[in-house]
């Protein structure tokens, strides 16, 4: 999984980004260096993977849960307000978290069962 913007990040944006905090990243990439994203979901995504390595959705699989834990991360790029003084690692982490829960518990509802359990009328007539 590729997570590009405008072209993939090549090494020489990383060792330009590796010098600059996250939060100033963060206004940076709001000042128009969209290849900041980038270099954000890749820095973050061994975070994504150890949390979604320890959770479980039934009926999906570990990339399921990796793609609900890079949404919020993208999620947390999007919102992170700099002006609140907390460091953006921690508030990526509590947006990674709060996805995985919120995609568990959808799943845990049931709310799809009759549709996922469905049987087909045409084919039952067909065996008729």
């Amino acid at each position: 999984m590729k997570w590009c913007v405008k072209g993939c990040r090549n090494k020489g944006d990383s060792m330009l980004y590796e010098q600059v905090s996250d939060e100033e990243l963060i206004d940076r990439l709001r000042d128009g260096e969209e290849q900041i994203i980038d270099y954000i979901m890749d820095k973050y995504k061994n975070l994504v993977r150890s949390k979604a390595g320890s959770m479980f959705i039934l009926g999906a699989d570990k990339e399921d849960l990796i793609q609900e834990g890079m949404i919020g991360l993208f999620k947390a790029i999007r919102d992170f307000n700099t002006e609140n003084g907390a460091p953006f690692a921690a508030f990526a982490k509590l947006c990674i978290e709060r996805q995985l829960y919120t995609a568990i518990e959808a799943a845990g509802r049931l709310k799809n069962a009759p549709l996922n359990g469905y049987i087909s009328l045409s084919e039952e007539s067909e065996h008729l």
